[in-house]
């Protein structure tokens, strides 16, 4: 298998807004959530947000991350660990404080429009992955940041240090793969020329971030080159994981209804823990093993 990607997830913002409401970007999920209070204060909805469950997903998931690293998913979707834990309920009462500083009517929000309210202004911060931020976030000529934007990393947790603030979510796009025994003097040919031109291409024509090199890195723009050097310093082997990829499938559908419901505040976050361990205790066997 060969990976072509090299997205890191950022929290992207309006640095004028920021300073309008007096803050700056935040250092751990503390001053995330003063931020956030300040920025609604100042009259300026913080977070563009959507219903897109991966989506939400990602903010359950910060905390757990930041206080055992990727133990708490690796452990609780085989019940090992239950949700109805000391990190899975942080996680779950994070994402209830943080949802209420998500823009009105998030939970009826596709994507773009979510996207085309932090373009145009209407909300302070919108998290998104390099691959598909970086036609939005930057100069397509320059390839340098848009004027009135600037990103921040997830943030650390007080107390905790299982992860460096170095390492989030950062993940290689898709997988191209090929059979072993189709390695003839063709396909060689064709991977050999795929490598040398992949990165150029992707750069050049579609300012798309690639983990495949360029010929030459340094017509990379500052931007894309700070980009990828914090692409490389998030660890190989510490790097999030993300939740819907471990769950197995069944686990997967009640994890992602049952976490919008949360953020809504249809449900508390003891019960969506308890339907959690519920449904991992239905589907993992099965799925893991016994063990």
């Amino acid at each position: 298998m060969m990976a072509v990607g090299a997205n890191t997830e950022y929290f992207f913002y309006h640095p004028s807004m920021f300073e309008k409401a007096g803050v700056k970007a935040p250092a751990t999920f503390d001053d995330f959530l003063k931020v956030c209070g300040k920025l609604q204060e100042a009259g300026i909805t913080p977070i563009a947000s959507n219903n897109t469950p991966w989506y939400i997903l990602r903010y359950i998931s910060m905390v757990p991350y930041r206080m055992t690293g990727n133990a708490f998913i690796n452990e609780a979707r085989t019940g090992k660990t239950k949700f109805h834990s000391e990190a899975g309920i942080a996680g779950a009462e994070f994402l209830q404080e943080i949802a209420g500083y998500f823009m009105d009517g998030w939970a009826g929000t596709d994507a773009s429009t979510a996207r085309d309210y932090f373009l145009n202004k209407s909300a302070a911060v919108w998290y998104q992955p390099t691959g598909s931020a970086l036609d939005y976030v930057t100069d397509l000529e320059t390839r340098e940041l848009i004027d009135d934007m600037a990103y921040f990393t997830m943030p650390v947790l007080d107390g905790y240090d299982a992860t460096k603030p170095t390492d989030y979510f950062a993940n290689s796009g898709k997988g191209i793969m090929m059979l072993a025994d189709s390695m003839n003097d063709e396909m060689k040919k064709y991977v050999s020329f795929f490598i040398d031109h992949f990165g150029d291409i992707s750069y050049t024509q579609f300012n798309y971030l690639s983990g495949i090199k360029l010929s030459d890195p340094d017509i990379l723009s500052e931007c894309y080159k700070d980009m990828l050097n914090n692409f490389d310093h998030v660890a190989t082997t510490d790097y999030a994981h993300v939740w819907d990829v471990r769950v197995d499938a069944a686990t997967n559908e009640v994890l992602k209804a049952e976490t919008i419901n949360l953020a809504i505040g249809a449900i508390t976050p003891e019960e969506w823990a308890d339907r959690l361990d519920a449904a991992v205790a239905e589907n993992a066997p099965a799925a893991f093993g016994s063990d």
